[in-house]
């Protein structure tokens, strides 16, 4: 806890910035990516991104070529399909693929039937599109559902993974300037969130209130009326960070931590 007889030395310990700056605490930014990226909901989203890219793909860099049907089905569940499976190449190796219609169109595909196609190959990547199929349907229908998709995902994993690193580069870049806790909260919902209120005064005068999400450790610490060092960038004062809770610290001349 800052008392107030160090406040001034704490501050003048900073220095100016540029900063060195080291992690004290929590996940690292990589290791929280990489956890991210194992969430089903991403790979969700990499589909749908795949899916749209598709077509465009086709078109650059598809060849035509002569498909053969090898075989026909009738696949019956909550309603009868046509199933079909023909074989092309794709100017590297014979590869088969398969396609569903609806139970009229079993006799329109007889083994053997040449069928047009479009081949995509690009390294380990292999597509195939009928021509005499509709094109353009697939990416009208899943453009809309893909943005909505990812942009909610890059929201999340700005929040979860890639926010730490807004407070390193205040720490680094930014003003010091001692704050006070005015209040903290909990917010209940799937998970507790706890929420640390706080002022401070920057550079020209106009007292700032702020927020700051904190782990349940740091809240349990944090108590209303105690003086606190916040980071604000001096560019948009209204960024700022308790440098105690922030899970990184300003090094001095000499290489050390400044802790508060």
């Amino acid at each position: 806890m800052l008392k107030s007889s160090d406040q001034h030395a704490v501050i003048a310990a900073f220095g100016f910035p540029p900063r060195e700056v080291t992690r004290t605490g929590g996940i690292p930014v990589p290791l929280r990516v990489a956890l991210f990226l194992l969430i089903p909901h991403v790979w969700v989203g990499m589909f749908l991104i795949g899916s749209v890219l598709r077509e465009p793909a086709m078109e650059l860099w598809g060849r035509d070529t002569t498909a053969v049907v090898v075989s026909r089905d009738l696949v019956r569940g909550k309603g009868t399909r046509c199933q079909i499976v023909y074989a092309y190449n794709d100017g590297v190796e014979r590869r088969t693929e398969t396609e569903t219609f609806g139970e009229q169109d079993f006799a329109a595909y007889p083994p053997g039937k040449q069928l047009q196609v479009r081949a995509l190959r690009l390294g380990p990547i292999h597509q195939c599109q009928m021509l005499d199929r509709q094109r353009g349907v697939g990416i009208c229908c899943m453009l809309p559902f893909a943005l909505v998709w990812n942009g909610f995902m890059a929201s999340l994993l700005y929040t979860v993974c890639l926010s730490p690193l807004s407070n390193r580069r205040l720490i680094r870049i930014g003003q010091p300037v001692i704050g006070k806790i005015v209040g903290k909260a909990e917010q209940k919902g799937k998970g507790t969130t706890y929420m640390v209120t706080y002022t401070y005064v920057p550079t020209d005068g106009r007292e700032r209130l702020g927020r700051m999400t904190v782990s349940n450790s740091q809240y349990q610490t944090a108590q209303a009326g105690e003086n606190v060092i916040v980071f604000y960038e001096p560019r948009r004062s209204s960024n700022s960070t308790i440098y105690r809770f922030c899970n990184y610290a300003a090094r001095d001349r000499y290489g050390y931590k400044i802790l508060e």
